[in-house]
């Protein structure tokens, strides 16, 4: 065995033919196990082995053991298992020594980026980390091989980079200290998998790092039967065809289970960025699809609610239960507005905000339907409100207002341009400083298109110097729509 201890060894045991050596390591000491070597590494009760450089298993009769509550801290450039390498757990009195288990742990605590190497993958019971803690800024990277841990994966800083390969978690394990500055970053075909999902839920703490930071956990929650679920977390948005959709969040989940059929998942996705959230996305009414579109849940509302205290603030979590098909090809979820149903928005135009004394001038407001849907009157009336400021009139051409419905009659309107409006499909009334505008039966606004209303803003003689406001409001659930985060608008008028 290719190990130089420059400090004193603490301890030394004999336990099964095998020599078992504890101490502190010199932190420039690189360490090699070879096939051959019947002597192995231990780490002693709550001692910590420091190790400066790299750290090398050479295969097949390679061992290191790592005692409960004791850490092998790396601090070195690369910690590489070749295939058959054995890394175990201890307990104290080293009686029970088992491949991948234990709460010893390999801590990865260096300045520079680590490497977890390999030449083959990683992925059974003899080559399994007891528990990995990262503690390095620059985080661990997974390079020609996939790592599993029996125990725990801890994070304290840092990253742990998947890259093509997969970071496996036993079925008993567990995944802490994680969040918005510290996760499994899937920025390639690499996944984070946990075997056994049953029961608990259980949380994929994955995201990615590329211009921005995405934080994007997946929670699952299994009542049917256990299985390996593996997810990464996708950016941009997968299939490239849904990028450019509006009302679309501009992250995706890739979510597979080992064995197809038997699982009976809820299903929440987190994200904590509005970077994410695409035109015309609204987090408080989105749901969860999938693709493809022939899954049995494509088409399933989820619920939004703000992310429970002690986890991100402000963040949304959406929520499906009943998921019982992942597929057996690649799968996506999307977390995206709701798009069977309507969205309104309202906007007003005029030709210049600034009202010198006598100014007056026309004014036009859009209803908008946003999405691929009528908003229909006969599912609920339309509704806008325009709150009207003290420095100014607003009236309806053709009509004067009193505080009970009375229709609108067309015409034209001339803001930059003259145009046509569209009054006389529309029923209006004040009452103090509001204006209301509701659709008249039949008075629909298709998906695309928007109704436009016209209005004529008079400064009165008697207004002070100073800026205002008009305040728009499409009033919930008008034409059937649910999505109430963008129903108002604002423009400020000047009276000089």
């Amino acid at each position: 065995m290719k190990f130089s201890i420059k400090k004193s060894i603490t301890k030394a045991l004999l336990l099964c033919g095998c020599l078992v050596t504890a101490g502190m390591a010199n932190a420039q000491d690189a360490i090699t196990i070879g096939t051959t070597d019947a002597v192995t590494i231990a780490v002693s009760g709550t001692d910590t082995m420091v190790t400066g450089g790299p750290v090398t298993m050479l295969g097949a009769g390679a061992k290191l053991y790592v005692q409960d509550g004791a850490a092998l801290k790396h601090l070195g450039s690369s910690f590489t298992m070749q295939s058959g390498s054995t890394v175990y757990g201890a307990n104290a009195a080293y009686t029970t020594l088992t491949a991948g288990s234990g709460t010893g742990k390999v801590l990865f605590a260096g300045t520079a980026q680590q490497t977890l190497n390999g030449t083959a993958t990683l992925n059974n019971s003899n080559n399994t980390f007891p528990s990995m803690e990262i503690n390095n800024l620059s985080g661990v990277k997974l390079v020609n091989t996939s790592g599993r841990v029996g125990t725990d994966i801890k994070f304290t800083n840092g990253h742990l980079f998947v890259d093509v390969n997969d970071m496996i978690l036993g079925g008993t394990g567990t995944i802490s200290g994680y969040d918005p500055a510290k996760f499994v970053v899937t920025a390639s075909t690499g996944t984070l998998k946990r075997e056994r999902v049953n029961g608990m839920a259980f949380t994929f703490p994955v995201g990615y790092v590329n211009a921005a930071t995405a934080f994007l956990p997946a929670t699952l929650a299994n009542i049917g039967t256990a299985d390996t679920f593996s997810v990464r977390a996708i950016n941009p948005l997968t299939p490239a065809a849904s990028a450019t959709a509006t009302g679309y969040l501009a992250v995706s989940w890739d979510i597979k289970e080992g064995t197809a059929g038997g699982s009976n998942v809820q299903l929440a996705l987190q994200h904590n960025s509005p970077a994410n959230e695409g035109s015309g996305y609204a987090s408080a009414t989105a749901q969860i699809v999938a693709s493809p579109a022939t899954s049995a849940w494509a088409a399933a509302v989820s619920t939004a609610t703000i992310a429970a205290a002690g986890t991100v603030p402000n963040s949304m979590l959406h929520t499906v239960s009943g998921v019982n098909d992942f597929s057996t090809n690649t799968f996506f979820s999307k977390a995206t507005a709701n798009a069977d149903v309507p969205d309104l928005t309202v906007s007003l135009a005029m030709n210049g905000l600034v009202f010198n004394t006598g100014a007056e001038k026309d004014c036009m407001m859009s209803i908008v339907e946003n999405n691929e849907v009528d908003a229909l009157s006969s599912t609920q009336q339309i509704q806008v409100r325009m709150s009207v400021p003290s420095n100014f009139d607003v009236t309806v051409p053709g009509i004067t207002l009193t505080s009970t419905d009375q229709s609108g009659i067309s015409g034209t309107t001339t803001t930059t341009s003259t145009r046509p409006n569209e009054n006389g499909n529309w029923l209006f009334k004040k009452s103090g400083s509001v204006i209301t505008i509701t659709s008249k039966p039949g008075t629909n606004i298709l998906a695309g298109a928007k109704a436009s209303i016209g209005f004529h803003v008079v400064r009165k003689t008697t207004a002070i110097p100073s800026a205002q406001n008009i305040t728009l409001t499409v009033v919930d659930g008008s034409g059937g729509e649910t999505m109430f985060d963008n129903n108002g608008a604002v423009v400020t008028v000047t009276a000089n």
